[in-house]
């Protein structure tokens, strides 16, 4: 049986990116931003994008998504995280391409523990494998340009995608590669967390 977990890490973005914190990974959504906001973000995006001004263009498609993803609107922060991804990869931008896919991969993961009920004309749902294997697929691409703290983020998620299919082995594996990573930072927090989610994998093997 597949071991109980906790939240996928989300990277905080680089202050040249966003303005904003590092958006909740738990507890309810928060109130519906006002229309105006929304539309507001999405007129500056189209003006940048007319400038030629990728880089606030990418800031103003993190600060939608992070506001949709607060939101509990997991299907638009998407669509904006994407954005964010697609716009770094055009202009050169390091830092938002791994950070747009941290937040692609623990914004699928998220969406994986979540079974929504649908009306019989609604399309189907993602199943939750499928979910969580594009999850992993992108934190791999964010390690393969990582530094250690973003390394231990990567293995961590990892882990728990891993742990959700309930393919223990390999999430032991990357919780160890955590583990490895966050004794090199001398993260105590680190440290604790990764062996914490050894023993729930431990546990349930």
């Amino acid at each position: 049986a597949a071991a109980p977990l906790s939240a996928p890490a989300a990277i905080p973005a680089a202050p040249t990116l966003s303005k904003l914190a590092r958006r909740p990974l738990t507890g309810a959504p928060t109130l519906k931003a006002h229309p105006d906001r929304m539309g507001d973000y999405a007129m500056l995006a189209r003006a940048c994008r007319r400038a030629g001004r990728g880089e606030s263009v990418a800031h103003m498609a993190f600060n939608q998504g992070v506001l949709y993803d607060n939101m509990g609107e997991a299907d638009e922060a998407l669509r904006c995280y994407r954005e964010l991804l697609r716009v770094s990869k055009e202009i050169g931008d390091a830092t938002g391409e791994m950070l747009s896919y941290n937040c692609i991969g623990v914004n699928l993961q998220l969406r994986a523990g979540v079974v929504p009920e649908t009306p019989p004309d609604a399309p189907p749902a993602q199943p939750a494998e499928r979910l969580l294997l594009e999850s992993i697929s992108m934190h791999e691409k964010h390690a393969a340009m990582a530094d250690v703290p973003g390394l231990f983020i990567v293995h961590t998620n990892i882990g728990l995608a891993y742990q959700s299919l309930g393919r223990l082995t390999e999430a032991a594996e990357h919780h160890e590669r955590a583990l490895k990573h966050a004794v090199r930072m001398n993260s105590l927090a680190g440290e604790s967390l990764a062996c914490a989610h050894l023993g729930l994998v431990k546990g349930a093997d």
